[in-house]
């Protein structure tokens, strides 16, 4: 796998950022990721990197099983989109579109940033 950056442009077709867990050990992380098989779905290729660092047990801190982050993540895009978020309709300063709605679900703590 090949280390790049994104540019902020990009983050116009993220819909959310759920944290479900901190990085403990950043070799370990990015050799774990080096690993993961290019070529899939997205879908399949996150749930395969997450599984991975997961079942590490030293590149992460403490992480939620895959269903519960995806159920997480789903129900928090169901409510952005709900607030409309995403298509327009919400008060102008409801919502600081220059940023990615973000959800953290760090240390059984779930918050959700102000203005996102």
């Amino acid at each position: 796998m090949k280390r790049s950056t994104s540019e902020t442009a990009a983050t116009n077709m993220v819909l959310v950022r759920v944290l479900a867990a901190k990085v403990q050990k950043m070799d370990r992380f990015e050799s774990i990721l080096r690993g993961v098989v290019s070529g899939w779905t997205c879908r399949s290729r996150v749930t395969e990197a997450y599984e991975k660092l997961r079942n590490d047990g030293k590149a992460l801190g403490t992480c939620p099983d895959w269903e519960t982050l995806s159920e997480t993540a789903l129900w928090y895009v169901h409510k952005k989109t709900e607030a409309h978020r995403f298509d327009g309709l919400a008060p102008d300063d409801q919502f600081n579109v220059s940023e990615v709605a973000a959800y953290s679900m760090v240390n059984g703590h779930l918050t959700d940033r102000p203005g996102c």
